[in-house]
C-alpha cells in the first residue's frame, strides 16, 4: 500500500470542486490555508499556482488535512516566504451581542477589542470542512454570493441584535436560496 504524504506547511494542494474541475490551496502555519483564483481540469504549473491571485486565507478543520481522510492531493511543495508567514488578522464576533467584536492574532491567540469598521473586511475565526471551502470556490467562480459566508461574515451591530435576530431576518430569505420548502423550514430546514 503506498503512504500518503502528510500535509505540512507549504505543501501546494488541488482540492477537487465536485464537476470536474479543481482549484489549488497552500497550506501555511496555524492551520491556514491561502486559496488561489484558479478553476480548471487540468494540472497547473506550481510556479503558476503560487503566482496567481490569491482569493482568501482561512483556518480549516484538522481533519481536512488528514492524510487517511482528507480528498486533497499534495501536488508541490514550496518554501514558504515571510510574505506567505504574515497571516492577516481574524475578527470574532459574539454571536448572542453582535456588539461584542475583537480582533484576532492567529500566531499569538490574542483577542483585543475592535469595532465592526475595524475588522468588517477581516476573515471571520472559523474552521471550514471541505465541503464549506467547496461552496465558496465554486460560489466565486460562478460568480454568487456565498451562502457559508453569509452565515460566517460579520453582521453589522448598528442592523442585527445577535444572531437571533438575524436569522429571523435573513432565514426565509437564505432557506428559498437554498431552496426550501415552507414545510422543511418548519422542520429545521434543509438536508
Amino acid at each position: 500500500m503506498k503512504k500518503r504524504k502528510r500535509f505540512t506547511e507549504g505543501c501546494v494542494v488541488k482540492v477537487p470542486l465536485g464537476d470536474g474541475t479543481h482549484s489549488y490551496g497552500l497550506i501555511l502555519p496555524m492551520g491556514q490555508v491561502t486559496f488561489y483564483d484558479i478553476r480548471t481540469d487540468k494540472d497547473i504549473e506550481i510556479s503558476d499556482i503560487i503566482s496567481s491571485k490569491r482569493l482568501f486565507t482561512i483556518g480549516v478543520m484538522k481533519f481536512v488535512l488528514s492524510p487517511s481522510k482528507s480528498v486533497w492531493e499534495i501536488v508541490g511543495k514550496i518554501e514558504l516566504t515571510d510574505g506567505h508567514r504574515d497571516l492577516p488578522k481574524k475578527a470574532i464576533q459574539d454571536i448572542m451581542n453582535y456588539q461584542n467584536i475583537k480582533m484576532y492574532d492567529v500566531y499569538t491567540g490574542e483577542a483585543t477589542p475592535a469595532t465592526y469598521e475595524e475588522v468588517k473586511e477581516l476573515e471571520p475565526v472559523a474552521g471550514w470542512e471541505h465541503e464549506h471551502i467547496v461552496e465558496r470556490l465554486t460560489a466565486h467562480f460562478d460568480g454568487r454570493r456565498s451562502l457559508m459566508m453569509e452565515a460566517e461574515s460579520l453582521k453589522d451591530p448598528s442592523v442585527y441584535l445577535n444572531w437571533v435576530h438575524y436569522f429571523e431576518t435573513k432565514g426565509k430569505y437564505l432557506a428559498e436560496e437554498l431552496g426550501a420548502t415552507p414545510a422543511q423550514e418548519k422542520e429545521g430546514g434543509v438536508e
